[in-house]
């Protein structure tokens, strides 16, 4: 995702026609990784790169970053608010901390699944 980088509004719109071309010309993408902060909801770039995936057949996989930042009962709610999204409901939902470590074996049999 790229909704919350630091780069202008202007420079960001202008990412997502480079994006697209990118994943439509690629044909050996198997997954696409989406990142998302643990702590925020899908923002409106979020939702569109999911729908656009789903429209297009790509598969993809979202991983919430920075779970040691949340309590196991805010991660309890924030996976429950998540998962009622409609783009959300019928995913995985990964919770990951490149802090701990958390979640990476996780991430890694899921790489390896969609390479095979």
């Amino acid at each position: 995702g790229y909704g919350f980088a630091k780069a202008p509004l202007e420079v960001r719109k202008a990412w997502k026609p480079m994006v697209e071309s990118y994943l439509q010309t690629r044909r050996a993408i198997r997954l696409v990784i989406l990142i998302l902060d643990a702590r925020r909801g899908l923002s409106p770039e979020d939702s569109t790169l999911l729908d656009w995936l789903d429209y297009h057949g790509i598969a993809s996989l979202s991983v919430l970053t920075k779970a040691d930042k949340l309590s196991q009962f805010e991660r309890a709610r924030q996976k429950k608010t998540l998962s009622a999204e409609p783009l959300l409901a019928d995913r995985a939902l990964l919770f990951f901390s490149a802090l701990t470590g958390e979640g990476k074996n996780e991430l890694w049999g899921e790489i390896a699944r969609a390479l095979t």
